[in-house]
């Protein structure tokens, strides 16, 4: 039992040893990797030609290349691609932001645009709305005066034909000769028959037959003459 605990103590450092060699070559290792790394990057810029056109795509259109994708260029280090990718997708976030800018901006000026067009037509709305019933209102004005108007000239007629039939027929015929075609004939019209009778008797002919035309124009229309 004391053989193999003394057995295993001498082995022990023998195993330390052997684990403290392979970490120190694998540090080796890895400095002998970082040398060689910083040697070929030596001098190099961090940000390449191909990265600042990837960041920004409107350089490679001013020098005849498409735009750069998303994904850097492999021969560039974690880091440097990092960079890049951030770059363009900063480059590509503020391209959409100018776009969303410009989006609002007409989005604003047709919002604007429509406003003013549903002013103007509420305004025209409004003034025709105002013109129709100025229309209206003048229409009944119109048929209220030519109402009147005929309620004067009927009364006025009534008046003549009593004063004319209560004339002597040749002093009414006189009178006759002197109005227009249409007063004389409503004039007449209004008398009984033997009555206009009498007076175109003494009326000159050729009105005369004129206004005999016209008056049996009246009786077919159905204009009654008035009792005597």
């Amino acid at each position: 039992m004391m053989t193999t605990s003394m057995h295993r103590t001498r082995r022990h450092p023998a195993w330390l040893t052997l684990e403290f060699i392979i970490i120190i070559c694998l540090a080796l290792k890895m400095v002998l990797a970082g040398g060689y790394f910083l040697s070929l990057t030596k001098g190099a810029p961090v940000i390449k030609t191909s990265m600042a056109i990837a960041a920004d795509p409107t350089q490679a259109e001013t020098q005849g290349s498409p735009p750069a994708l998303l994904s850097p260029p492999k021969d560039l280090s974690l880091v440097e691609q990092y960079k890049a990718m951030l770059l363009v997708l900063k480059s590509r976030e503020k391209t959409i932001k100018e776009k969303e800018q410009r989006l609002k901006e007409k989005e604003e000026a047709l919002k604007a645009l429509q406003k003013e067009t549903e002013k103007r037509s509420s305004e025209l709305t409004a003034r025709l709305n105002k013109l129709i019933r100025q229309k209206e209102e003048l229409t009944l004005k119109l048929e209220k005066l030519i109402s009147e108007q005929k309620i004067l000239e009927d009364a006025k007629i009534t008046h003549l034909v009593k004063a004319y039939s209560a004339m002597r027929p040749e002093n009414a015929a006189t009178l006759v000769n002197s109005l227009d075609d249409d007063v004389a004939v409503r004039i007449l019209a209004s008398m009984t028959g033997r009555s206009a009778g009498k007076i175109l008797a003494f009326v000159e002919p050729v009105k005369a037959a004129r206004l005999t035309k016209h008056l049996a124009d009246h009786r077919v229309s159905g204009v009654k003459p008035e009792k005597q």
